[in-house]
């Protein structure tokens, strides 16, 4: 009996820690951008690296990248986030490489090497997010911009797509 008791009540703090873990998972939510500011803009650029891989540069406008500042609050953060210098959002990027998350970022340049890639066409997205992860939007379409890269030809880039452009 005291075996079961024990089983059931990991069983039960199992599945309470993932109901909570669940409701404060808010990655991926969408959070329009607020009418009163500029809808930020994204675009990508991409240089082969002298050693290895790729460098990406990221084009942002109205937009500023940088961590959160450390006493934001989780309401803070759920919330979109300005630039108290220039009034324009702020938060990070997500950074995806054939549809696989490789990391936040929160300036402009980063190398990806080589070993990110596979044989063929790859896919490197990246979207704009608030401090809290969600998806920056605006009118529903998430801020975002893909690059559609082949090692192997020349130029690599065979496509770009961005829903926000910076020369919109």
């Amino acid at each position: 009996m005291k075996m079961l008791m024990i089983l059931l009540s990991s069983l039960l703090l199992g599945t309470s820690a993932g109901i909570a873990q669940a409701q404060m998972d808010h990655s991926h939510m969408p959070l329009e951008v607020p009418e009163d500011v500029q809808v930020p803009a994204l675009d990508l650029r991409l240089r082969s690296d002298v050693m290895s891989g790729y460098n990406l540069h990221l084009e942002t406008r109205h937009f500023v990248l940088e961590p959160p500042p450390a006493q934001m609050n989780m309401r803070q953060m759920m919330s979109a986030s300005r630039d108290p210098r220039s009034g324009v959002l702020s938060g990070h990027a997500h950074l995806y490489v054939n549809g696989r998350k490789v990391q936040r970022l929160y300036a402009a340049d980063v190398h990806l090497p080589a070993s990110l890639f596979k044989t063929g066409v790859n896919q490197i997205t990246v979207t704009l997010n608030n401090h809290g992860h969600m998806d920056l939007v605006h009118q529903g379409r998430q801020i975002l911009a893909s690059l559609f890269v082949d090692p192997a030809a020349t130029p690599a880039i065979v496509h770009r797509f961005a829903a926000q452009s910076p020369s919109d």
